[in-house]
């Protein structure tokens, strides 16, 4: 729960940088530090971007020596803190919007769908989920496929890398509207293929720097990374067709 000055504080903060206005498209913010979230979003507003700050799902520590966590995903305490978010969203004259970040999609299916029930219930602008496959994931499902098993794929949806898709992941996407998020720069340095040029994906990606503390999050220089992958790419491709 927030307290009262917490709340005096961000609406302060929010309503001082109001004025400021930005000439830049959406950006989304997957921001994943919740014990913040009212600085977050302050700074958000005061940055002058159009931006959706999207919470997760706060991780607990069981034991401090080992650093084992764990994460409740149950509404009722995983969404105390953003629910309070919600009552008073969107900041900065509509121009920062709430979404929600969920990274445990192998939640039995009653649970996830009463837990998207209640985003879309109060708003949120996108919900965002981690999306990776492979080798290194055991062939397991994927995102796409979880979440349309489950009934809960929908415009507001927003895939974050969606690396080796599955057969039918794109036709999925696009008959829900839903869409990707390809972020060059830790896909490929992850040995992950972005799936942004693919052809079927490509009306359905957008580009993002993933995270800055990482990357760069320059974006110009995420356009330049994917386009130098292509170009790669192509390369071996016209060397093996001789």
């Amino acid at each position: 729960m927030l307290a009262q000055h917490q709340w005096s504080i961000i609406q302060a903060s929010i309503l001082a940088s109001s004025t400021v206005r930005s000439p830049y498209p959406l950006l989304l913010s997957e921001v994943i530090l919740n014990c913040a979230a009212p600085t977050l979003i302050n700074a958000l507003a005061t940055s002058g971007l159009r931006a959706v700050y999207c919470q997760c799902v706060p991780r607990t520590i069981l034991e401090e020596d080992s650093l084992n966590v764990t994460d409740d995903h149950a509404p009722e305490s995983a969404l105390c803190v953003w629910k309070e978010l919600a009552e008073i969203a969107p900041f900065a004259d509509g121009r920062v919007h709430l979404g929600f970040a969920v990274d445990n999609l192998y939640l039995p299916t009653g649970q996830l769908q009463e837990l998207y029930t209640e985003l879309r219930s109060m708003d949120a602008k996108i919900i965002t989920s981690h999306g990776a496959a492979g080798k290194a994931f055991g062939d397991a499902p994927s995102a796409v496929q979880l979440l349309n098993n489950a009934g809960l794929l929908g415009p507001d949806i927003l895939i974050s890398h969606a690396n080796f898709p599955k057969d039918g992941d794109a036709g999925l996407l696009a008959t829900h509207d839903a869409s990707v998020s390809s972020t060059p720069n830790t896909e490929l340095q992850m040995g992950y293929p972005p799936v942004a040029l693919m052809p079927e994906f490509r009306p359905l990606a957008s580009l993002g720097v993933d995270c800055h503390s990482w990357g760069s999050g320059f974006m110009p220089g995420q356009m330049r990374l994917l386009l130098q992958h292509a170009r790669t790419e192509r390369s071996h491709r016209l060397e093996k067709e001789g």
